[in-house]
């Protein structure tokens, strides 16, 4: 994989920012970035530019109304957006949110990362944990009831209908959603990136014990080329290659890619160097997380039960 070849492939078809992020680990090659995703979010621009919601918002909180830059932020304006709490807000919800298992951990992280938090050599801090979580739980209060138990494919069907203010999601996962938007709500929505956004996507590698490493090699760099990302993306994928990001014809139906791509560039791993693999933290956080946000842990309990289940990984 680090031959001078597939350098070569690389540096023709992805932009410095994906190599770095899909493609290598400590300057050496191992794989071919194929899923690019990133964390950002998407908000109503008619809400947020109309006067009267403006003006209403600064006499309810004496601040000005903008796009959010921070979690409080983004709390304090679901609330003004969510009917339960301001009877004047146009959608019944300031955001979505996605409690299920597994999905809830990409929405507590980045306000654990915001509060200076850090997960790899060392288990998570309890108090800051648990600031994020009571912080992140509290949130469900200006969405969907449902909310609780919703994955990411929830998320954007509640946003496209209209129904919130604003989102984070990962945007790969707006495209299946986006063709059922309609008109108004489509040519309203705006992009941001967002504070301390979670890594995402996915990358192709060629197993050591193949035997079949030169035609797996040329399926992959025939697959993941500038010939083939923007065919490809409009069929559903997210081919992070250079001619994606270039076509102006293709950045104007997807006009929230550059701010992914900005997004991605200040991104995370949501584990980073350490004895914990990523796919054990989520299994283990997810479910106390998910039982925080129903109501049968209080956060310190969640953040508690989830150290004891990391400590053995940090012992070892």
């Amino acid at each position: 994989m680090n031959s001078p070849e597939t350098q070569h492939f690389l540096s023709e078809n992805f932009s410095d920012t994906i190599i770095a992020s899909y493609a290598k680990c400590n300057g050496t090659v191992y794989a071919i970035p194929y899923m690019f995703d990133a964390q950002i979010l998407f908000y109503r621009k008619d809400l947020f530019e109309d006067n009267q919601l403006k003006r209403l918002f600064y006499e309810t909180t004496h601040l000005h109304l903008h796009v959010p830059q921070t979690f409080p932020d983004m709390d304090r304006i679901g609330a003004f957006f969510t009917q339960a709490y301001n009877k004047e807000s146009p959608v019944p919800y300031g955001v979505t949110a996605g409690g299920a298992p597994l999905y809830s951990i990409y929405e507590w992280m980045p306000r654990y990362f915001e509060k200076g938090g850090t997960l790899g050599a060392e288990n998570i801090d309890p108090e800051i944990a648990a600031a994020a979580l009571e912080e992140y739980a509290n949130s469900f209060r200006y969405a969907d009831p449902a909310a609780g138990g919703w994955q990411f494919s929830e998320q954007a069907a509640a946003f496209s209908s209209g129904k919130a203010a604003m989102m984070i999601l990962y945007q790969a996962h707006l495209s299946d959603h986006r063709q059922h938007y309609s008109f108004e709500i489509n040519k309203n929505i705006g992009y941001a990136p967002i504070f301390h956004s979670i890594r995402g996507g996915w990358s192709l590698g060629i197993s050591a014990d193949s035997c079949q490493k030169e035609r797996a090699m040329q399926f992959i760099t025939w697959l993941c080329s500038n010939k083939n990302a923007i065919p490809y993306n409009v069929l559903g994928g997210s081919l992070p290659c250079k001619s994606a990001f270039e076509s102006a014809d293709f950045l104007h139906s997807h006009p929230w890619l550059l701010t992914a791509l900005h997004s991605a560039r200040s991104s995370v791993p949501m584990v980073s160097h350490g004895p914990l693999k990523q796919w054990v933290f989520e299994k283990i956080a997810g479910d106390y997380i998910h039982q925080c946000i129903k109501g049968d842990l209080a956060p310190r309990e969640a953040i508690q039960a989830i150290r004891q289940k990391l400590t053995p990984y940090y012992t070892q």
